[in-house]
């Protein structure tokens, strides 16, 4: 039988084996993946290539043989060893060979290596079950879902509170594991779009965090999607302890600040002013004396009007950032102005307020916001370098949004917070706290040469 060159250029083994099992022909690629030579195959039979105690290929040709039917053929795959001693899964697709007559003259084989495929095959049988076994004893659970919404794997502690076991998941859909139905319908087509959505879903007394992310094939289209819920229930009780905490704390201060700024008020303003106005007494007196007498006192006590007025001004900017008593009388607004105004004298820089909230907010809201609000402006003044500073109010739907924006030297925010908690400036932080514990969030924009924009989020 001439096979020609395709046979013997194959880049797959190839053989013609006897029906007693012996190779009649062999390629250079069968006997490159056997590691031996064709006078050594051609030397030897399929049974002398089999592993110890496998069931050899042989008497798969024999059954075939013996099968009805002329087109007889079959897969079967076998391991053996190269002459290297090296062990190789191979699969044989063997097809029987007849003449004109219908007598079978023996087998054509391929053979293909699958070694490496078999090996990595293990390899991820073996990730997953220690996967399996990470997960099963990790308090999360791990969910995929396919692209009809059906969940297909479910594996993890998390819900033992909830009593349901990750096998009682498995086989129901994304929208009724979920129960909120309109919308759960809805993240799932986001989620197939290629969307990743993070949500904190409360379950009774227990509250997971979870993230929904879409599951990608080898040529990036989405497959599915995968779930990772953790019971995040005790630390979202220490974190309501700690807001809780920092709340009143936050309070304390505020409250010993308004006591401080009575006190201030009643006690050192008080008392300088009275002698102000004993010191004009004073200036009468000296104006009466004339001569020489006037002339050698007026020098110390035009130093005392100094001082004295300088001490005022000290106490009163000291008692406006205590407790600004606009923001007692009139709101956050006005406030903010006055603190706008102070830095536009202070620094040069041109201010501009923007505020579209027609009512007064919350008083705790008022102050958390003055206080952040305050704390950018001396930012601003201290390392911006801006030529104009803006402040804005409005309303986002079910949130007040207040915003400071700078066009300053700017910075790096990474870099920044490094260096506050290296030196214990925590101005930033702080910042942050203070709308958490409000129930708010604080954004920070800013690189080196394009300013800073700071936004406070609040529920209005």
């Amino acid at each position: 039988m001439d096979l020609g060159l395709g046979f013997d250029q194959a880049a797959i083994g190839m053989a013609l084996v006897g029906l007693d099992g012996r190779f009649l022909r062999v390629n250079r690629a069968l006997c490159e993946l056997l590691g031996r030579s064709e006078a050594e195959l051609l030397d030897s039979t399929i049974a002398d290539l089999a592993e110890p105690g496998d069931d050899p290929v042989l008497a798969d040709l024999g059954r075939a043989a013996a099968s009805q039917g002329a087109q007889a053929a079959f897969q079967v795959e076998r391991s053996c060893r190269r002459a290297d001693g090296a062990r190789l899964d191979l699969l044989v697709s063997a097809a029987l060979l007849h003449d004109q007559d219908g007598r079978h003259l023996g087998f054509f084989g391929q053979v293909q290596d699958l070694t490496e495929r078999n090996r990595s095959e293990r390899r991820l049988r073996t990730s997953e079950a220690r996967l399996r076994s990470v997960i099963a004893s990790a308090p999360i659970v791990l969910t995929a879902y396919d692209t009809d919404g059906i969940c297909r794997f479910s594996e993890g502690r998390a819900f033992e509170k909830l009593g349901i076991t990750p096998s009682e998941r498995v086989g129901r859909s994304f929208v009724e594991l979920r129960g909120d139905q309109p919308e759960a319908a809805a993240d799932f087509e986001r989620l197939l779009a290629g969307e990743e959505l993070w949500a904190k879903r409360p379950v009774g007394d227990v509250i997971f965090d979870v993230h929904y992310r879409p599951l990608l094939d080898p040529d990036g289209r989405v497959a599915g999607v995968v779930s990772v819920a953790v019971d995040v229930t005790d630390l979202e009780r220490v974190e309501r302890e700690r807001r809780h905490l920092l709340g009143q704390l936050i309070t304390a201060q505020e409250e010993e600040r308004r006591r401080l700024a009575g006190d201030l008020h009643d006690d050192a303003v008080q008392s300088l002013t009275a002698a102000r106005m004993h010191l004009s007494i004073l200036d009468q007196v000296v104006a009466r004396l004339g001569g020489d007498a006037a002339a050698t006192v007026r020098p110390a006590l035009d130093q005392v009007h100094e001082n004295l007025e300088q001490g005022l001004v000290a106490a009163r900017t000291f008692l406006f950032n205590l407790r600004p008593p606009l923001l007692d009388s009139a709101g956050l607004e006005p406030a903010l102005r006055q603190q706008l105004a102070k830095l536009a004298e202070r620094t040069g820089c041109k201010t501009e307020v923007t505020w579209l909230l027609e009512e007064r907010l919350d008083r705790d809201l008022e102050m958390v916001a003055f206080r952040v609000v305050q704390e950018a402006l001396a930012n601003v003044a201290k390392h911006a370098d801006a030529s104009t500073v803006r402040v804005w109010g409005e309303r986002e739907g079910s949130m007040v949004v207040i915003a400071v924006a700078d066009d300053g030297v700017g910075f790096d925010p990474q870099v920044a917070s490094e260096r506050a908690a290296a030196t214990g400036h925590l101005g930033l932080r702080s910042m942050a706290e203070r709308i958490q514990t409000a129930g708010g969030q604080l954004e920070l924009s800013s690189q080196p040469y394009q300013g800073t924009q700071v936004v406070l989020r609040l529920p209005g």
